[in-house]
This record gives structure tokens, C-alpha cells and sequence, in this order.
């Protein structure tokens, strides 16, 4: 098991989920919202580099979520 390791923010960050946000879009249906979370979406904070995603649906829609 690796050790954590702390990394500096990149300006590359946000263009990366938007880039797994439209790949997302291309698969579900019914989605109310797709945010960039956790430290990448923080410009300027450092973390462990990892593109945290939160979707949003109606709890209705849940089941049937993808095409």
C-alpha cells in the first residue's frame, strides 16, 4: 500500500472534469447537476489530485438514470 502523497493544485483540474463531465452526459439521462467537488475544484488548494464528480437526479429518475 503506497503512502499518501500531498499535491499541488494544477490549473489542468477543471479542464479535466469537464472533460469526464461531457463523457458522463454521453451516458445517463435525467441528470439535474454534475459538479466539480473536493480540493481539485478548489482553485489554489493542494490534495491528493483526484477529480471528485457529484451527480444530481431526482429520487423518481434513480433507477433509470442511464441510456
Amino acid at each position: 500500500m503506497s503512502k499518501y502523497t500531498f499535491k499541488s493544485y494544477s490549473m489542468i483540474f477543471p479542464q479535466l472534469f469537464e472533460k469526464e463531465k461531457n463523457r458522463i452526459l454521453l451516458h445517463v439521462k435525467s441528470i439535474m447537476k454534475i459538479e466539480h467537488i473536493g480540493s481539485t475544484s478548489v482553485r489554489g488548494l493542494g490534495g491528493k489530485g483526484i477529480i471528485d464528480i457529484g451527480i444530481a437526479t431526482k429520487k423518481e429518475a434513480m433507477e433509470n438514470i442511464s441510456k
